[in-house]
């Protein structure tokens, strides 16, 4: 040992003394040693960094996608409620004695009166509607669809005249009858019917019925005479065939405007139908004939059956796709590889500078100074980090941070303006920890934390409080704004699926994904007299209870549902 140990100083010194005897080639070995150490730790983090710009852009889109879910929730229940009548007035009528019939062989569009303020029944003739590929009827089947197109006629107006947003409510059957409200030109019933007839509303499912209920298509700008119209439509399937469809009609311009505006620059962003054909781009005019396999390559062909989320790369730049939820449809990003490389580059061009002066720096101060330094701010970083502003699990504010915020902003506010406080807390975690596992229940507590995070203002403060109950601070705003964010964050959490990783689930875990609700609880400091965060808080608590009692998954924004029936601990730990 000690002659090992005497061998170790002797080379010590033999370096020590070449180095003091060449200083300079000492100096730019170093220089090359430490090049060559950062070239290979910049090769390591050039990869790193290009993967967590892919996360954000799929991030990026998953918010895009779950946007235009929510906004297509309303339409695909009422489509369902329509679907659903049809159906079981098409299978009742089977057994009612048959009506008599309008005479079909004259006229080439034959309507029916219905009563004022209904929709009005238009019946293409026999001649028209020979002339339509696909399109047959049958005296029965005919008098079946009669039946329920006087149904409809009252159902679409009583619908529309509700509120609706659309512009149209459409009910196509496959003997050429049809309903429409408000009503339609008898001059576009057999251009519709075409529509119809050629579009994947009237091809028979190859999966069961039940696995999507609503499709998308698109109509050329003369269908209406108001531009280019997307057609969202579900089928009306009877023993497996189809005998008509459910149609709600839009401008296609609204699809394209939103993915327009949330399409970030240079990317470029595409929704196919389920045939591979174009609903909407991010370009700022819709074009149906666009070449896409240029960007897209195989991912914009309908026989790559890309379903659920992911990312291709078919030699152009990697393609991030997405499906919404409910539909055929499949969102597509473009990110094209300059782009995507110049966006991680970028991330490093201030690390390069400040690495290459430090480099100087060494030549002219010595390592050892530069050494102490950073030991120092090592030293620094640590302290602060042990000082607990940031909770370890979902890197959110923890309960010291809020407080301190709290105090800034009251007396800034002086209370002269509003602050709002949030009260979210996860439905029956104690579900999620007993059947999933707790480390699972610790990813649905990031999943929230990151979604909300998102969704919340720059200068709104996010908290963990404590176990599965978060808090956002937000200066400046009202109870009603405050109240919209809530529903906007709770809207949000109820659509996303948590993906925990697989090796921490329990075993016997239910299912792979984890859906979640939380319950709202909200308050504000001058609507409430609160004087202090403890008062705001159990302000918010209160209405956070009421919420559980009064089935969760929603906002209390007031102290009306407020009932001292079951203790706070009792329903929190459901």
């Amino acid at each position: 040992m000690e002659r090992r140990k005497s061998g170790f100083i002797a080379i010590f010194h033999l370096l020590q003394a070449r180095a003091r005897g060449n200083p300079r080639r000492t100096v730019l070995l170093c220089f090359a040693a430490l090049f060559l150490i950062t070239f290979v730790l910049a090769c390591r983090q050039y990869w790193l960094v290009e993967a967590r710009e892919l996360d954000h852009r799929r991030y990026n889109l998953h918010l895009q996608a779950i946007m235009m879910e929510t906004a297509l929730a309303t339409d695909r229940k009422q489509m369902q409620f329509l679907r659903s009548a049809a159906e079981r007035t098409l299978l009742a009528s089977r057994d009612l004695p048959s009506q008599p019939l309008p005479d079909l062989t004259t006229n080439a569009v034959v309507g029916i009166d219905m009563l004022p303020g209904d929709a009005p029944v238009r019946i293409l003739g026999d001649a028209r509607l020979q002339a339509i590929a696909g399109l047959t009827r049958s005296p029965g089947q005919l008098a079946e669809d009669l039946r329920l197109a006087r149904q409809m006629s009252r159902m679409l107006a009583v619908l529309y005249q509700s509120g609706n947003q659309l512009d149209h409510l459409v009910y196509v059957a496959s003997s050429g009858v049809l309903v429409a409200y408000p009503p339609l030109d008898d001059r576009l019933v057999e251009p519709l019917l075409r529509q119809f007839a050629a579009s994947s509303l009237y091809r028979t499912p190859q999966t069961p019925s039940g696995e999507f209920d609503v499709r998308f298509s698109t109509a050329p700008g003369h269908f209406i005479d108001k531009g280019p119209r997307l057609l969202l439509g579900t089928p009306l399937l009877v023993n497996g065939l189809p005998r008509g469809a459910v149609i709600l009609d839009a401008p296609q311009q609204r699809v394209q405007d939103y993915l327009s505006r949330t399409t970030p620059k240079g990317e470029h962003h595409v929704l196919l139908d389920d045939s591979g054909a174009l609903i909407a781009s991010s370009e700022r005019n819709f074009d149906a004939r666009q070449d896409l396999t240029a960007l897209f390559g195989e991912a914009a062909n309908a026989d790559t059956d890309l379903r659920g989320a992911g990312m291709v790369d078919y030699g152009r730049g990697p393609v991030l796709y997405r499906e919404l939820e409910g539909t055929r449809a499949l969102l597509l990003a473009h990110i094209p590889s300059a782009d995507l490389r110049w966006a991680v580059i970028s991330q490093f061009s201030t690390l390069f500078v400040c690495l290459w002066v430090s480099l100087g720096a060494l030549l002219v101060i010595t390592l050892l100074i530069v050494d102490r330094l950073l030991l120092g701010q090592i030293a620094v970083n640590e302290r602060l980090r042990d000082l607990g502003l940031v909770d370890p699990l979902t890197r959110l504010a923890n309960r010291r941070r809020l407080q301190t915020d709290f105090d800034g902003l009251a007396r800034r506010l002086k209370r002269q303006q509003p602050m709002a406080l949030l009260m979210l807390d996860i439905d029956r975690f104690k579900l999620i920890n007993d059947n999933w596992g707790h480390s699972t229940g610790d990813e649905v507590l990031k999943h929230l934390a990151t979604l909300c995070s998102a969704l919340v203002r720059p200068q709104d403060l996010m908290a963990r409080y404590g176990g599965e109950e978060f808090c956002v601070l937000m200066p400046g705003v009202a109870i009603e704004q405050a109240s919209v964010m809530a529903e906007t964050l709770r809207a949000a959490v109820a659509q996303s699926v948590c993906l925990p990783n697989p090796q921490t689930m329990l075993s016997t875990a239910p299912s792979p994904e984890v859906r979640l609700t939380i319950s709202i609880g909200v308050a504000e400091w001058l609507l409430d007299d609160c004087h202090s965060l403890e008062e705001l808080v159990a302000r918010a608590d209160r209405r956070l209870y009421a919420a559980k009692q009064n089935g969760r998954n929603r906002v209390v924004q007031d102290d009306t549902l407020y009932k001292k029936t079951t203790s706070y601990s009792e329903v929190s730990s459901e």
